[in-house]
């Protein structure tokens, strides 16, 4: 099987996903980004979850910007914070807690984290100034719907 099979489809995942199509293993993801030489951006979230982890799927995840630049630029990889196996090893060696609202890692090709991790602010632009601030620093061409919205412009 493909890695493009093992990925998740928008238009059937739950809406705490958003519109992003992730992919689910984080070793196969670990592999992707040394072949591809792209970070991960790691999405942990809560499936099925409350009020704020669907309305940040529907709102930050469902962001055209925010989407084409994470499926272009990085390896999109959702874990599950309320399930057992192996989404709960990645909790545990990240120190994320479970059963909690959205957070946001961008680790390299070893898992090392290239951000400090984005929790507590549910914001579009926030996102976008993480995603800005790794694809600079790696010398990346970035559009300017990802910087405008970066800089707080609505899209």
């Amino acid at each position: 099987m493909g890695f493009a099979q093992n990925r998740t489809q928008p238009a059937t995942q739950a809406q705490e996903l958003g519109k992003v199509s992730w992919y689910r293993d984080f070793d196969q993801a670990i592999a992707l980004s040394q072949k591809q030489n792209k970070p991960i951006f790691v999405l942990f979230q809560e499936v099925p979850g409350c009020l704020t982890c669907r309305n940040y799927g529907k709102g930050v995840l469902s962001s055209p910007v925010i989407i084409k630049t994470i499926e272009t630029h990085f390896i999109p990889l959702a874990i599950f914070n309320n399930k057992p196996g192996k989404d709960n090893a990645i909790l545990k060696r990240y120190g994320e807690p479970s059963w909690n609202n959205p957070v946001v890692r961008i680790v390299d090709a070893k898992g090392e984290n290239l951000i400090r991790r984005i929790a507590g602010d549910y914001s579009k632009s926030r996102v976008a100034q993480e995603m800005l601030g790794v694809l600079e620093k790696q010398q990346k061409v970035v559009s300017s719907d990802l910087r405008n919205l970066a800089s707080g412009l609505r899209y």
